[in-house]
């Protein structure tokens, strides 16, 4: 979007509280087009029934843009968990009779992989002692190097290990077969349809931004998901370009956000913790 959209772009990464902070700074911002948030649709969607206070509102104190990408999750498993166990019902025999090794890595404590980690505990009978991790990406050395038995994240943060055969994934959550992983299964066809699950990234301006900036950046949002070298970086992070009108996406938010905190779908708490996870 640099030299259409603005002269200079500048990406300021805000991983802190996650992505809370993200999401703050922007409804701090001045509306008029020169701040835009880029974020995991979770942190607008999920948090809501995840925490019991948040500092916004992702229906009122946010303005949708557009739908940028998608992608999916997957469950990884390495050399913790014996070659043996190739197929998703191998690896909940393998948690059964070793309930101690039994452990799952996610993306951090109440992320919509440690919640897709204990409803696929609680739909398979199993015991998964979940380690929160800051980021997909930080679990991996670990589960690599036989530290951790699983972990469940993005398809991207694991594609490296997987490619070089260090880590193999079991189940995807897309609802066919992923076009990034399509040799591996998918947890509808495991019987699992309730672990069936895309993310989507969304940008959006603070609240009381113009029609006529909304639009503009969505265009430019829209123009660039087309370009090819865009496309391709996306793909090669195993994301599927979007490019939506805001229209689109706000058709989706209000279905996706919660009118209120009705306590988290998964585990039936307010805080979504299930008894027994740690922190990395």
């Amino acid at each position: 979007m640099g030299g259409r959209y603005a002269r200079t772009v500048l990406v300021d990464n805000k991983p802190g509280a996650s992505g809370r902070l993200a999401v703050e700074e922007l409804k701090r911002a001045a509306p008029d087009g020169s701040t835009l948030l880029i974020t995991p649709a979770s942190v607008l969607t999920l948090y809501p029934y995840v925490y019991k206070t948040l500092s916004y509102d992702p229906l009122a104190d946010l303005t949708p843009v557009s739908m940028v990408a998608s992608f999916g999750f997957a469950l990884m498993v390495g050399p913790k968990v014996p070659a043996s166990v190739a197929r998703l019902s191998d690896f909940f025999d393998w948690c059964k009779a070793n309930p101690a090794m039994a452990d799952c890595g996610n993306a951090g404590a109440g992320s919509l992989p440690h919640l897709m980690a204990v409803m696929l505990a609680q739909d398979a009978g199993v015991a998964l002692t979940h380690v929160a991790y800051k980021g997909t990406s930080a679990a991996m050395p670990d589960l690599a190097g036989g530290q951790l038995a699983a972990v469940m994240g993005t398809e991207a943060s694991a594609m490296p290990m997987l490619q070089a055969g260090r880590i193999r994934a079991l189940a995807s959550t897309w609802d066919v077969r992923s076009p990034f992983l399509p040799q591996v299964p998918t947890f509808k066809e495991s019987g699992l349809a309730r672990l069936t699950q895309r993310e989507w990234y969304g940008a959006f301006m603070p609240k009381g931004a113009s029609p006529s900036a909304i639009e503009f950046a969505a265009s430019e949002l829209a123009a660039a998901s087309r370009a090819a070298g865009v496309r391709e970086s996306l793909q090669k992070s195993a994301m599927q370009p979007v490019g939506a009108f805001p229209w689109s996406l706000r058709c989706v938010m209000p279905l996706r956000c919660p009118p209120r905190r009705r306590g988290c779908p998964s585990t039936g708490s307010g805080s979504c913790r299930p008894e027994q996870w740690r922190r990395q």
